[in-house]
C-alpha cells in the first residue's frame, strides 16, 4: 500500500491505497474532484513515486499550473492570471527545479539574471527529470485504447515507480464504436470495467472522479460502481469553511468512513489532517428555524 496523502485518518484506516485498486469519487461540478486529482498526484511526487494525470475537459497547461501552486504555495489566481511578485516566481523557481536532478545551481544563477524563461530553458536543456515524474496527458477525445497505450509506455519507462494513475473523469472517456453515445449507461459500466482491469494489468492504483446528480447518486449507471474497490462522495464546503469532506458509499475489506480534510482555496492544496467536519450553514440555518415537537404542539393548539 502507498498513501494518498489527502487525509491522515483515512490513510490510517486503510493504510492508503493498494496497486490494482480502482477507486471512485463522485462529486457534482464544481466540488473539487479535479483539485482532488491534483492534490493527489503532487503527493505521490513528494515521496518518491511518479504518477500519470489523464486530463480531458482542462488543458495539460490548467493542470500543470495548479500543480505548481501546490508545490510551490504560491496562490493559483496570481499564477494563472501572470500577476507575480518576485517572491513568488522564486518559490515557482524553486518549485519547478524540484523535479530535476541537481537543479539546485540553476536557482542560484536564476537569483542573479531573474529571468524565469532562460530559467526554464537552462532547465530543459542541461538537467534531466528525476525518475520520480508527474506526466500530464491532455487529449479532449481520451479512448480506453488511448488510456492502454500510455499506460503501456509509462509502466516501461517508470517500472514499479508508477504508482497512480488519475483519469479525470471517468464519464467523459471515449468509446469508439459505441452505438448508443458515451454516456449511455452499458457504455459507461463498460468503462468502469476497463479501468479495473488496466489497474490489474500495470498494477497500479487507478483513481478517477465522476458526476453525481443532486441526490447524490452516480449520474448515467449505477452499476459504474461495481467494480470499484472503493467509492467516495465528495462534498465541497463554502469557501469560508476551508474544508472536504469524503464519505465512503463503497469499501471492500473495510468499514465505512467519513473524513474532513482542510483546504486552502487560495493555493489549491489539500490538508490531510483530520478536521471536524463543518456543518453547512442552509443546514444550521433549517435547524434554527425548525421549531421542536413540544413548541411545534404548543403553537398548533
Amino acid at each position: 500500500r502507498f498513501p494518498l496523502g489527502i487525509n491522515n485518518t483515512f490513510d490510517s484506516a486503510l493504510g492508503g491505497a493498494y496497486r490494482q485498486e480502482l477507486i471512485l469519487v463522485g462529486g457534482k461540478r464544481g466540488s473539487g474532484k479535479s483539485i482532488v486529482c491534483t492534490n493527489l498526484c503532487v503527493n505521490q511526487l513528494d515521496i518518491g513515486n511518479s504518477a500519470v494525470y489523464f486530463t480531458i475537459e482542462m488543458t495539460g497547461n490548467e493542470i500543470f499550473e495548479r500543480q505548481l501552486s501546490i508545490m510551490s504555495g504560491v496562490s493559483h489566481a496570481k499564477v494563472r492570471q501572470n500577476n507575480l511578485e518576485f517572491t513568488d516566481i522564486i518559490k515557482l523557481v524553486k518549485a519547478r527545479a524540484s523535479m530535476f536532478e541537481d537543479a539546485d545551481s540553476l536557482v542560484n544563477e536564476f537569483l542573479e539574471h531573474k529571468d524565469k524563461f532562460k530559467f526554464e530553458s537552462d532547465l530543459l536543456r542541461t538537467k534531466s527529470l528525476k525518475q520520480n515524474q508527474l506526466v500530464i496527458i491532455d487529449d479532449r477525445e481520451l479512448t480506453i485504447t488511448a488510456i492502454d497505450l500510455h499506460l503501456q509506455k509509462l509502466k516501461a519507462q517508470l517500472g514499479d515507480g508508477l504508482k497512480l494513475a488519475v483519469i479525470d473523469y471517468l464519464n467523459q472517456i471515449v468509446v469508439p464504436g459505441s452505438e448508443e453515445g458515451m454516456y449511455d449507461w452499458a457504455t459507461q459500466i463498460y468503462i468502469s470495467k476497463k479501468m479495473k482491469e488496466f489497474a490489474r494489468k500495470y498494477d497500479v492504483c487507478i483513481f478517477s472522479p465522476y458526476q453525481i446528480d443532486d441526490s447524490g447518486g452516480t449520474r448515467f449507471a449505477k452499476g459504474i460502481l461495481d467494480a470499484a474497490d472503493i467509492a467516495l462522495l465528495l462534498d465541497a464546503h463554502t469557501r469560508e469553511d476551508n474544508a472536504l469532506t469524503f464519505e465512503t458509499t463503497k469499501i471492500r475489506g473495510g468499514s465505512p468512513i467519513k473524513f474532513s480534510s482542510g483546504m486552502d482555496w487560495d493555493t489549491l492544496k489539500i490538508d490531510p489532517s483530520e478536521i471536524p467536519t463543518p456543518v453547512k450553514k442552509l443546514e444550521a440555518k433549517e435547524k434554527k428555524e425548525k421549531p421542536s415537537q413540544a413548541q411545534a404542539s404548543v403553537d398548533k393548539e
